[in-house]
């Protein structure tokens, strides 16, 4: 009897420990993420800031305030003078029936929501070249620039989570 004891004791001391063991590694300690350092924004002065101040929205989306990420956003897009923003989808990123132009307002504001409601983004972005004198009537310094990008985001969309890869 005294056998049947001592294994049922070892049983339970080894299952103890077992979930112990098992809970610490399914829970494992670790020190939080170090904070990202405080964010400079470019002086928008070289072509590539542009790019550099969308990376920069793209990576503090968790850190910087909602309205701060717009402005700086809407500040890299040209609207002024009669002469409206107007970003072209790639033909694979439109929903059938959907509008491959983006106005302004519309890119801000789908923009605004990604960075409002991501739990996870992640951004990359291509090289590229820059095309200047485009002609357009009051903005002698405008530039274009065409960029493949990829989009990954884990969003709340209406509560339901959702995975999204954009390129």
């Amino acid at each position: 009897m005294n056998i049947m004891k001592n294994r049922m004791l070892a049983a339970a001391v080894f299952s103890a420990a077992l979930l112990f063991i098992t809970g610490c590694i399914l829970n494992p300690k670790t020190e939080p993420p170090d904070p990202l350092p405080p964010i400079e924004w470019p002086k928008l002065s070289e072509m590539e800031d542009v790019i550099e101040t969308i990376s920069l929205c793209y990576e503090y989306y968790k850190t910087e305030t909602l309205n701060d990420l717009k402005e700086h956003y809407t500040n890299i897009l040209y609207n002024e003078g009669g002469n409206e923003y107007v970003w072209y989808f790639q033909e694979e990123d439109v929903l059938p029936g959907g509008d491959p132009y983006a106005t302004l307002d519309r890119d801000v504001a789908g923009s605004a929501y990604v960075w409002e409601n991501a739990s996870a983004l992640d951004l990359t972005l291509s090289s590229g070249t820059w095309i200047t004198n485009l002609g357009i009537e009051g903005c002698d310094d405008c530039w274009l620039t065409a960029r493949r990008y990829t989009i990954t985001t884990t969003i709340n969309h209406d509560g339901e989570e959702l995975l999204l890869n954009g390129t």
